[in-house]
C-alpha cells in the first residue's frame, strides 16, 4: 500500500511508522521508525536592479540586490551569471557570492545579454536579464592603394588591427585634371562601401585624381583622414592608324617615308 502525506513543510525531517490495526481498532506491533527531509523549493525571486557600473572594450562590471531572505526557500550558496552574445554565441556561466561582478575577455562593440540568478541550497531561482553593449575604439587613420585601367580606378583601403567594428569605407575622389580636356573643373565624388575594395568606374582616360580614405565605426564615428594619394588612369591605345604613308626619296642604303598623324583627340593620350 502507499499513502501520500501533503500539506507538509520544506526542508523538514519527518519520522514515519507505520502499523496495522484491524476492524475491533486493535494495533498490531509498528515498523521502526523512518526518518526522511522533505525537499526544498527553488528560490522564489530573481535578482532585483541589475545595473552595469562600468562598461569597457572587453570588460563589463555589474551588480545587483539580494532577493528577500523569504524567498531563498533554504540556504544561499552563490550568484549564477550567465551572459551570452545577442547573436547566441559565446555562452558562458560564472558564479559569485557577492552581488557584484566583473565580467572580462568580451569583444568589443559586441552586444550581450546578462542574466543573474540566485542559487540556494533548493535549486536555482529566476533570473534578472540586461543587455550591455560594449564599447569600441574610435577608428584610427586608414592607408589606401590604387590600381588604375583606362576605364576604372581601384582603390584597396587597409586599417591597423584595433578595437572597432567597421561600419563602412568611404573613399572621396577629386578628378583634378584631363589632358584631352582644356580647363575642366575639378569633379568630387563619395563612394561608400562595406567591403575594404572601392571602384570608381566609367572615368575618363589618361585622368588624374587625387583621393583619400574615411572608415566609420558602429558608433558613427568617422576616423582621420588617409594620407592624399593621386592616381592616373591609363590611356586606351590611340584609336586610327597614321594617314596618308608615302615613299619619299629612296637611296642605296636608306628609304624615306613620310604620313600624317592622327588628330590628336585620336591619340588617347600623348
Amino acid at each position: 500500500d502507499t499513502v501520500v502525506f501533503g500539506n507538509l513543510t520544506q526542508d523538514t525531517r519527518v519520522q514515519v511508522l507505520v502499523f496495522a490495526k484491524n476492524t475491533a481498532g486493535t494495533a498490531g506491533p509498528g515498523t521502526a521508525f523512518v526518518t526522511v527531509t522533505t525537499d526544498l523549493s527553488a528560490p522564489s525571486a530573481a535578482p532585483s536592479s541589475l545595473m552595469t557600473t562600468s562598461v569597457n572594450t572587453d570588460s563589463v562590471a555589474l551588480s545587483w540586490q539580494d532577493i528577500n531572505i523569504l524567498d531563498y526557500n533554504g540556504r544561499f550558496r552563490h550568484f549564477n551569471i550567465f551572459y551570452q552574445t545577442v547573436s547566441g554565441t559565446m555562452n558562458t556561466t560564472t558564479t559569485s557570492t557577492a552581488t557584484s561582478a566583473t565580467i572580462p575577455a568580451l569583444h568589443f562593440g559586441t552586444r550581450y545579454i546578462f542574466e543573474v540568478a540566485f542559487v540556494g541550497t533548493g535549486g536555482v531561482g529566476p533570473a534578472a536579464q540586461i543587455t550591455v553593449l560594449t564599447l569600441q575604439d574610435d577608428p584610427t587613420q586608414p592607408s589606401a592603394t590604387d590600381t588604375a585601367s583606362a576605364t576604372q580606378v581601384n582603390v584597396t583601403v587597409s586599417i591597423p588591427i584595433t578595437r572597432f567594428v567597421v561600419s563602412r569605407y568611404c573613399v572621396t575622389f577629386t578628378r583634378i585634371s584631363v589632358s584631352t580636356v582644356m580647363d575642366n573643373p575639378a569633379v568630387v565624388r563619395t563612394l561608400c562601401s562595406l567591403s575594404n575594395a572601392i571602384s570608381l568606374s566609367n572615368v575618363q582616360e589618361d585622368a588624374t585624381f587625387q583621393y583619400y580614405c574615411v572608415v566609420n565605426n558602429t558608433a558613427g564615428t568617422s576616423s582621420p583622414r588617409s594620407m592624399t594619394s593621386t592616381v592616373v588612369t591609363r590611356p586606351s591605345a590611340p584609336s586610327v592608324a597614321p594617314g596618308s604613308v608615302m615613299q619619299g626619296a629612296i637611296a642605296s642604303t636608306s628609304v624615306s617615308i613620310s604620313w600624317t598623324a592622327p588628330h590628336y583627340l585620336q591619340l588617347n593620350g600623348v
